[in-house]
């Protein structure tokens, strides 16, 4: 397991200390104190950092590199306009090219997975738990499913479940709160539709998105 790098912001309180970054002193601010933009930089920095290893990252998974295909595949829903490759009786010939993008990182909501309340004594915290993540897509699938899934290198309906188990040691007279959340690798599937006359030369192009939420398992966190 490592540290998954996320983002939080950082609220202006937490600027309100005594710091050393990089050599540099920061002095506790004034309500007129003026605090550079470099300043403000190091100690959200800081701040992500703490939080980063606050976050447990369970099961990640390698990004599908980005890809482009021609055509479309068997189950394609295509309009009167002509299948791939097809020159119509309007004198027009269509072609389709998918294309995907990698987008970047979406999470579920934090999800209680295990408690333990205030104790005089100090203890352990012990959690152990299933969650089953699963694959969605938003959008309009022009060229097949079966050509997008080709050209995202993986099922539309793919799941993963993934089992977690650790114990904490708690302090006495805190509180503790185990929380997990979903996690998912976004993908933007591109499909381009290019409708050429064969007579004059002149094209129309009309783009068709997919928007592709990947399971990729789970993060943990303790507060």
């Amino acid at each position: 397991m490592k540290a998954k790098r996320t983002f939080k912001k950082v609220r202006a309180s937490l600027l309100v200390a005594t710091l050393t970054l990089s050599g540099a002193i920061l002095t506790p601010l004034t309500a007129n104190a003026e605090v550079s933009q470099e300043t403000k930089d190091k100690v959200t920095n800081l701040v992500k950092d703490y939080y980063n290893s606050q976050i447990t990252t369970v099961g990640e998974e390698a990004i599908f590199p980005d890809a482009q295909v021609e055509g479309v595949s068997d189950d394609a829903v295509l309009d009167n306009e002509g299948t791939e490759g097809e020159i119509t009786t309007f004198g027009a010939a269509v072609m389709w090219q998918t294309k995907k993008t990698y987008k970047g990182m979406e999470y579920g909501p934090w999800k209680t997975v295990g408690v333990r309340k205030a104790s005089p004594t100090k203890g352990k915290m012990y959690v152990d738990f299933s969650t089953k993540v699963s694959t969605s897509y938003s959008g309009s699938i022009k060229v097949g499913v079966k050509k997008v899934e080709s050209v995202l290198g993986f099922s539309l309906t793919s799941s993963k479940t993934t089992s977690f188990k650790n114990d904490w040691e708690c302090k006495a007279n805190v509180s503790y709160i185990a929380e997990s959340r979903s996690r998912y690798k976004v993908y933007e599937v591109k499909q381009t539709k290019t409708v050429m006359n064969t007579w004059t030369g002149q094209k129309a192009v009309t783009n068709y998105y997919v928007k592709v939420k990947k399971n990729d398992s789970i993060d943990v966190r303790v507060r």
